[in-house]
């Protein structure tokens, strides 16, 4: 995610939820870098109330009716759905979202999550080692170190736990 830029009247956040800086940033000639460097977010802290949920999840579902080839937003409602612990349903909209475009390894990385917690092992595996390949992801090694050890296979597990660890300690 963007979060820092150079202030300027062209660049202003789009959207109408999970508002983002990327195309403007673009359209303006500007390039998107990646830093090493950690940003930490604060904004999720506090778990959102039931109300909350389902403001949000209608102000998505909003944005698909307005838009169903909108990439973006059913990765937004899938991710909702995920947090509301509907994995299937989730799984249905992340997919969706990666089939009307792969923006992001967050899409897969996320599909193989609620993959994973619904006990779709191989597909989870999958996906993860997608992630793997265009994106050194502790995330993704630390999901494939589960499915490894709920394949009773502790040797890969405890290598991708290890490689989790080295990208994140």
């Amino acid at each position: 995610k963007v979060r820092l830029f150079q202030r300027k009247e062209n660049i202003q956040f789009r959207g109408e939820m999970h508002e983002m800086v990327d195309e403007p940033i673009r359209e303006s000639g500007g390039k998107i870098e990646y830093l090493d460097i950690p940003v930490h977010h604060y904004g999720t802290l506090q778990e959102k109330t039931a109300e909350e949920n389902n403001a949000a999840l209608k102000k998505t579902n909003t944005k698909i009716e307005k838009n169903q080839s909108d990439a973006k937003a059913y990765f937004e409602l899938g991710i909702q759905l995920k947090n509301a612990q509907k994995f299937e349903l989730a799984e249905s909209a992340l997919q969706h979202s990666l089939d009307l475009e792969e923006k992001s390894v967050m899409q897969r990385l996320n599909l193989a999550i609620v993959q994973q917690k619904q006990n779709k092992i191989e597909q989870a595996i999958d996906n993860y080692e997608e992630v793997l390949q265009k994106h050194g992801n502790a995330d993704a090694h630390f999901g494939l170190g589960f499915c490894w050890f709920q394949k009773k296979n502790p040797k890969k597990a405890a290598e991708h736990f290890a490689h989790a660890i080295e990208l994140n300690p």
